[in-house]
């Protein structure tokens, strides 16, 4: 299973950019190296050294996704891409890579409904990051705030000279509405960046009524499927398919992503 060559010029090019710590770049440099003489397998242990040392570098992360690609763990390599994106939306090689696997990826032999707060997150939430919008939620709360206080300035000023108030200004209402609208948003990218997710990564795995590996199927879960992690005990979690289905996976069936 091979990318295209721009996909790998990007990984060769773009990511040597990044820096990384000192232990961080010794380990890079090897389990790049390694990746160029097609050794995966050490390519993988020193990608996840270095992981271990800046766990949210892109460049690593990058890296460890293509790494996953050739030894055939597609659901690992969903994992990585994925956790990227959610670190930076924009992250262009992290978008062609989930794009890569998941028209690789097998479809569940059932067909996922999303909620409305599923649509709206994949439609919106995934392509704007928290700093944008922290940075339009506090710019709009700014200028609707000076313009509150110049209205409310202006409505004393005209009740001292027993005058007729100034009615409130369209730019007034306007940015206040976008305020309102950006702060909605921004909670719930919030909220969807504090609900932990993970990844189907094994080809085929058994969604359990309760944890335990005899428990009853509920159905099928086939690799690179993304869930919600929610209650952990002991070896098993509680996922769901926002919609759909809830039930138990074993931890070495997952991969948590952010």
């Amino acid at each position: 299973m091979k990318l295209s060559r721009d996909f790998l010029i990007h990984f060769t090019v773009v990511l040597m950019l990044t820096a990384l710590g000192s232990g961080a770049q010794s380990s890079f440099e090897k389990g790049l190296t390694a990746y160029q003489a097609k050794n995966y397998p050490e390519a993988q242990a020193n990608l996840a050294a270095a992981l271990e040392e800046s766990p949210n570098n892109l460049a690593i992360l990058n890296n460890m996704a293509l790494t996953q690609v050739e030894l055939n763990q597609k659901g690992k390599a969903l994992a990585y891409w994925l956790k990227a994106l959610k670190l930076d939306p924009n992250f262009e090689e992290a978008q062609k890579g989930v794009t890569f696997v998941r028209s690789k990826a097998t479809p569940n032999s059932f067909s996922i409904k999303d909620t409305d707060f599923e649509s709206l997150r994949k439609s919106l939430l995934t392509g704007l990051s928290l700093n944008l919008l922290f940075g339009l939620t506090a710019l709009t709360f700014l200028v609707a705030g000076l313009q509150w206080i110049r209205h409310l300035s202006q409505v004393k000023k005209a009740n001292q000279d027993e005058a007729t108030p100034p009615p409130v200004s369209l730019v007034s209402i306007a940015f206040s509405i976008i305020f309102v609208g950006c702060a909605l948003i921004l909670a719930l990218k919030m909220w969807d960046h504090l609900t932990p997710r993970a990844i189907v990564i094994k080809e085929k795995v058994e969604l359990k009524i309760a944890p335990g590996a005899d428990q009853s199927k509920i159905v099928e879960l086939n690799e690179g499927t993304e869930v919600e992690v929610g209650v952990v005990k002991d070896v098993w979690v509680q996922v769901k398919i926002p919609g759909n289905y809830s039930g138990w996976l074993n931890k070495e069936e997952i991969q948590i992503i952010l």
